[in-house]
């Protein structure tokens, strides 16, 4: 979990994580130059659970920060999560017993349902993500294949902070690109999905908070239709494969 002033729901989404129902994991929390008070509930919370390993640092941004906390891993498997979302309590024993019983699949994410800030389902969202009459997120498919096509076209087949992740994998294709501010869980998933199989649970595991405030403010979408960093977004991808692909690339 990488954390810049997330003061607000920053508590709700530390308890959820040390609830979980799973209990064998180190929970690696950067503090990236907070200065709204969340560096003190960190530290309070990292004196009271010796399963949280706090780093402090000058603030450098959410993409590496998070690839530093990925090279402070130790364990085989990744689950990301925001500081402002919530993990239900068996997130991590569902997840883990997936992945143990598939060695093929190296992105495991499930089903999402959209809060706003006071915790209340967010009913059919009219903006990405999209969610229906119950909050539940629309789009989270199980088969590797849906979930690709998704991410070519800029949709949201994998929520980051419901996402488990196989750390030699992840290792495998560098990590995340640190030349994007935003939407680095989308360029990360198109590269594991050239190396393994994506899928999701369909028992929901995660509560995605939406709130002004939030970092990811753009869709995939948008990013693959522009010009500048079009190609680095998409990796090795050609253009017949992207939707939204301008002609005149560099």
């Amino acid at each position: 979990m990488s954390v810049y002033n997330g003061r607000p729901f920053l508590e709700t989404a530390v308890e959820s994580v040390l609830d979980q129902t799973f209990t064998d994991f180190e929970f690696i929390i950067i503090d990236d130059g907070s200065t709204d008070g969340s560096s003190e509930i960190l530290r309070r919370h990292a004196a009271q659970d010796d399963r949280i390993r706090l780093f402090d640092q000058e603030n450098i941004g959410i993409t590496p920060s998070i690839n530093r906390g990925l090279r402070k891993t130790r364990g085989e498997y990744i689950a990301r999560m925001d500081a402002d979302d919530v993990s239900l309590p068996a997130r991590f024993e569902k997840q883990v017993a997936y992945l143990e019983n598939h060695p093929d699949c190296v992105a495991l994410g499930g089903q999402v349902r959209l809060i706003d800030k006071n915790g209340r389902p967010v009913r059919n969202a009219n903006s990405p993500p999209y969610s229906d009459d119950e909050g539940r997120m629309k789009g989270l498919w199980e088969d590797h294949e849906l979930i690709e096509k998704d991410l070519l076209e800029g949709e949201w087949p994998i929520q980051q902070s419901a996402s488990m992740l196989r750390r030699d994998a992840v290792e495998q294709i560098g990590g995340y690109d640190e030349r994007f501010a935003t939407n680095q869980d989308h360029d990360l998933f198109l590269k594991l999905a050239e190396v393994g199989r994506l899928a999701n649970l369909q028992e929901t595991v995660v509560k995605y908070r939406r709130h002004p405030e939030q970092v990811t403010a753009t869709s995939p979408a948008v990013i693959l239709r522009s010009n500048t960093g079009r190609q680095k977004f998409v990796g090795r991808r050609t253009c017949d494969e992207i939707a939204h692909c301008p002609t005149n690339c560099a």
